[in-house]
C-alpha cells in the first residue's frame, strides 16, 4: 500500500540547507505544495538553490529562537535542524530549547485536520521533528 503524495498544504522545512531537508523540501514543492525552507542561512547564496526548487526560503534560528519570518496558517512543519558546534549548552539551547520554542510559535499547525472536530475540540496538532540526538533514531513529536 502507498500513500498518496501531500499537494496543496503550507509546510515549514528546518534546516534546508542539510542533505535531508533540502531534498525533500524540493519534493515536497514540486507535488504542489507551498514550502517555506527554513535555515539560519549565513550565506545568502545558499538560498538560491532552493528557491530554483520552488521552496519559499525564511530564515530562523532556533538558537536564538529568530521565528519572525514564520508565517502563520502551516499545516504542517517538518523539523530537520540540527546544531552541531561541539558545545553542549550552545547545541542543547538550539536542538532541545530551540525546537520547543518553534513547537511553541507553531501551535496552531494542523496535520491536514479541521481546525476543531465535529465536538468543538481541537485536534491532535504535528509537529515532526527529525533531528538525531545520540544516536540516529528520529522522533515525532505531537503537541496537544
Amino acid at each position: 500500500m502507498s500513500a498518496s503524495p501531500l499537494t496543496g498544504k503550507s509546510i515549514l522545512v528546518t534546516g534546508v540547507t542539510g542533505m535531508v531537508a533540502g531534498p525533500v523540501a524540493a519534493k515536497l514543492a514540486a507535488q504542489g505544495n507551498t514550502v517555506y525552507g527554513a535555515a539560519r542561512f549565513k550565506d545568502p547564496a545558499q538560498r538560491e538553490t532552493h528557491e530554483a526548487a520552488g521552496v519559499q526560503t525564511i530564515r530562523v534560528d532556533l538558537e536564538t529562537r529568530d521565528f519572525g519570518e514564520v508565517p502563520d496558517g502551516l499545516d504542517y512543519v517538518l523539523n530537520f535542524a540540527v546544531a552541531r558546534t561541539n558545545d553542549f549548552a550552545t547545541d542543547m539551547a538550539a536542538n532541545g530549547e530551540g525546537s520547543a520554542a518553534l513547537m511553541e510559535r507553531c501551535q496552531d499547525v494542523v496535520a491536514g485536520n479541521p481546525r476543531r472536530d465535529a465536538h468543538g475540540n481541537r485536534p491532535r496538532r504535528a509537529l515532526v521533528s527529525l533531528t538525531p540526538a545520540a544516536s540516529f533514531m528520529a522522533s515525532i513529536s505531537l503537541a496537544y
